[in-house]
């Protein structure tokens, strides 16, 4: 089956859930009229997109989903990462002290990283990869990023990190972030996200 979702701005993501597709970016219309920048269509019934939550603002980058909660991050609002149930949605569990970029979901944990240096526990200055765990932001790995995170990718059971001018991968063995190519490959610029063909 195929949807036809005519919206003003682009759509960023999209995720299915049992019958329940919800889509979000950085359009504020949905045919002639205005819309939230959550929509959802229900294809167990007419299909027809409907505001998810009644959140306003857009720019919404990211959703996921985990143990019955949705997860939104906006590239727009500093440490905002947001959670709904299917109500309201709300900051997720008091986010962060600056800009989430990516988030994703790798051996059954999310993972959210961006520009931050303190998640809500205030715990661990400059990591820019929080994990979730027990309804709450925890730093993630015994050693820090060089800089703000990008993109995170997952690839062959691994968790990557890119960065201005680096790729990282997270070691399990040790639970450290260590460089995954050589520095003399680096030409990484301007890049803000990467994909394993």
């Amino acid at each position: 089956v195929e949807y036809t979702v005519p919206v003003n701005n682009p759509v960023n993501d999209v995720q299915e859930i049992g019958s329940d597709i919800l889509f979000t970016g950085d359009f504020g219309s949905y045919g002639a009229g205005p819309c939230s920048p959550i929509l959802a269509i229900n294809t167990a019934s007419n299909g027809t997109a409907a505001g998810f939550g009644g959140y306003a603002n857009t720019g919404n980058e990211n959703m996921a989903y985990l143990n019955g909660e949705w997860f939104l991050i906006n590239n727009y609002v500093q440490g905002r990462i947001m959670s709904s149930t299917g109500g309201n949605w709300n900051e997720a569990y008091g986010g962060f002290n600056n800009y989430c970029t990516d988030m994703t979901m790798f051996n059954g944990n999310l993972y959210v990283a961006g520009y931050m240096s303190k998640n809500s526990n205030g715990l661990v200055s400059r990591n820019y990869v929080n994990k979730f765990s027990f309804n709450s932001w925890y730093p993630f790995s015994a050693n820090n990023l060089p800089g703000p995170c990008f993109d995170l990718e997952v690839h062959d059971g691994r968790l990557y990190a890119l960065g201005s001018n680096y790729i990282y991968c997270h070691d399990p063995n040790d639970n450290k972030w260590k460089s995954a190519i050589e520095p003399s490959l680096i030409e990484l610029n301007n890049a803000t996200m990467f994909k394993f063909l």
